[in-house]
């Protein structure tokens, strides 16, 4: 980002965000959406901490805001996206992390924000973390943001079904997704007495 924003913007943002709920594919309800399920999947992993689960629920909310300086014409574009705009799309969690940090936001939103696109091989981005070099926080994240990126309706296919999103992410488990966590999700997911609400 070339220019830190006024406080006065960055607080219309934060407000934006969190009110833009007229759009099903809006960021902002995809954000509810991770939300509301990495929530339930930290505590189906055994976490207790009432503290780390609220940041998790905030961070996991605003995971995206970055992509409130992503043009509407990339973010929307049905097709194939150009060398170039991939490379903006990319900056969208250097861009997030800036501007929650900017509202003071704890440490552990800003590491979600910045790493929630980090993959368990390493080949992730923005700083190309690899296995527990990611925060916990972010690995919870980034198994749930496939799950729902791959459960809703996008301008450029159909939402899969539960069953086919797990068979995608089953096959991405140990590159992209930290095994365990995805182990936990699934099974939780799958369970008669689901622990997590299906989307």
């Amino acid at each position: 980002m070339k220019h830190v924003r006024p406080e006065a913007e960055c607080r219309a943002l934060l407000r934006h965000w969190f009110t833009d709920q007229g759009d099903p594919e809006s960021a902002a309800l995809h954000g509810a959406r991770v939300a509301a399920l990495a929530s339930a999947l930290g505590r189906a992993l055994g976490i207790r901490d009432e503290d780390w689960l609220s940041s998790l629920w905030l961070g996991s909310a605003v995971h995206d805001i970055g992509k409130l300086a992503v043009p509407d014409s990339i973010l929307r574009k049905p097709g194939r996206l150009t060398l170039a705009e991939w490379a903006t799309v990319r900056l969208h969690p250097e861009w997030g992390a800036l501007l929650v940090g900017r509202f003071g936001m704890p440490e552990s939103v800003q590491e979600m924000v910045r790493h929630h696109h980090e993959h368990w091989n390493g080949s992730g981005y923005p700083d190309g973390l690899a296995g527990e070099e990611i925060p916990l926080c972010a690995r919870v994240v980034c198994v749930v943001d496939v799950y729902d990126a791959l459960t809703s309706d996008r301008c450029y296919r159909r939402a899969l079904t539960r069953e086919q999103a797990l068979e995608v992410m089953q096959q991405e488990s140990g590159t992209t997704l930290d095994p365990d966590i995805f182990r936990v999700f699934r099974e939780s997911l799958l369970a008669p007495a689901p622990m997590l609400a299906a989307s």
